[in-house]
């Protein structure tokens, strides 16, 4: 039995929430007196970067699971119209759909 599920762009999303976090929590953090952060326009370049770098091996770390599983025709492109990388396959059962959903927890 083959089960068909969506294709989604989770790179995206993981983007979209690093911004977010990039862009709040020093306004956050300095709400609740926690700690001076550096205000230099290099700090926040270099903490875009690290979130963007953490997001693209999060999918990574889904590709291989993949990988590992067997899922058939499986490509990693970049989607110019969702402006990420996207991981796309022929198909998958439920099980691989489930282990490779899992495997970025494990880390």
């Amino acid at each position: 039995m083959r089960v068909v599920l969506a294709r989604f762009n989770p790179v995206t999303a993981g983007i979209l929430a690093g911004l977010f976090i990039v862009f709040t929590a020093p306004f956050i953090l300095g709400l609740l007196r926690l700690a001076s952060l550096p205000r230099s326009p290099e700090y926040f370049v270099i903490l875009l970067l690290a979130v963007l770098d953490i997001s693209l091996w999060h999918e990574i770390v889904h590709l291989l699971a993949a990988r590992l599983v067997g899922v058939p025709g499986l490509r990693f492109t970049f989607n110019m119209r969702l402006l990420g990388f996207v991981m796309d396959y022929d198909y998958m059962q439920l099980w691989q759909y489930i282990v490779v959903a899992l495997a970025p927890q494990t880390l």
